[in-house]
């Protein structure tokens, strides 16, 4: 069989493609779950349209799975006239299976319910919180989303050229104040701190943990650090020829990358050299090819 690199190409484009639905479908499902287990029962406001439900729930007895699905579907045609198409048919699966799977998965979470009732609060935002950011986060990356909340804040962030940060923050900041009327200063306290916990394990999700340290070093003595890097950290040196924005000073100025464990020690030993040396140190989250040394000589 002739295998030219456009079939080699949809057949990969295709299998992602399926492992990205897997992953998102099975992650809806999980959210569907906490949901039902950890956030409507403890009345927690987690904003956009998951967060509304619950408040109408309490005001107007309707089902929280109801209110999302119809909300969801009147958002979907604002979308589809006011955003992007393609955003608009990316939210399409995830409108409705979201609302669909709160329902399914209603009889097991009250099954389960009498079985993850904690006595600590504390336990059940975290749990609440940490599962909430994990199936977000995997939602996010798989490129789809559940529409919703996801929307109202494209909106926003479209006509009123607002980041879409700052779209969420006012989107569900409005919603979760909505909250604290209904359920209280208390129930938006922990409610808050559940959307913190979610938040941090997005970021960890999409981004993933860092494992290594990424310096770039501005220092008069970047001849003796580049030595001591080369010779004993175990990997390589990027150097850069820069000129001071003030002093019009042409400088060395050093990038390396470092595994996190390394960070303290290599920091110490710069300033050692040169104690007015000039870092900026940041979280590296990925790293391919370049040169490293499989041990440290150091250690």
């Amino acid at each position: 069989m002739n295998l030219n690199n456009d079939y080699i190409s949809q057949v990969f484009k295709q299998k992602k493609l399926l492992n990205r639905v897997i992953i998102f479908v099975l992650a809806v499902f999980v959210l569907a779950l906490n949901y039902n287990i950890f956030i409507v029962p403890n009345n927690f406001n987690i904003g956009g349209t998951s967060g509304l439900a619950v408040i109408i729930k309490e005001l107007f007895n309707i089902k929280e799975s109801l209110f999302i699905l119809i909300s969801s579907m009147i958002l979907l045609i604002i979308s589809y006239f006011t955003l992007d198409k393609k955003q608009t048919y990316r939210s399409i699966v995830g409108a409705f299976l979201y609302p669909f799977f709160i329902s399914l998965t209603e009889p097991l979470a009250n099954y389960l319910i009498p079985y993850l009732s904690f006595s600590n609060i504390l336990l059940t935002i975290i749990l609440g919180g940490t599962l909430l950011g994990i199936c977000t986060g995997l939602i996010y990356k798989t490129g789809f989303t559940t529409g919703g909340g996801d929307i109202i804040i494209k909106i926003i962030n479209k006509y009123n050229h607002i980041s879409e940060g700052n779209s969420q923050f006012i989107a569900n900041g409005i919603i979760i104040l909505l909250g604290s009327f209904v359920f209280g200063f208390q129930n938006l306290i922990y409610s808050i701190i559940v959307i913190l916990i979610s938040a941090l394990f997005v970021d960890r999700i999409i981004l993933g943990i860092s494992q290594s340290k990424m310096f770039l070093i501005y220092s008069k003595k970047s001849n003796e650090i580049s030595k001591f890097i080369l010779e004993n950290m175990g990997t390589g040196v990027t150097i850069f020829d820069t000129e001071g924005g003030y002093k019009k000073e042409k400088r060395k100025m050093l990038m390396v990358v470092v595994s996190t464990r390394m960070y303290y020690l290599i920091k110490e030993t710069i300033l050692n050299i040169d104690k007015d040396a000039f870092l900026i140190i940041s979280d590296c989250y990925e790293v391919k090819g370049g040169v490293k040394k499989k041990d440290y000589s150091i250690i």
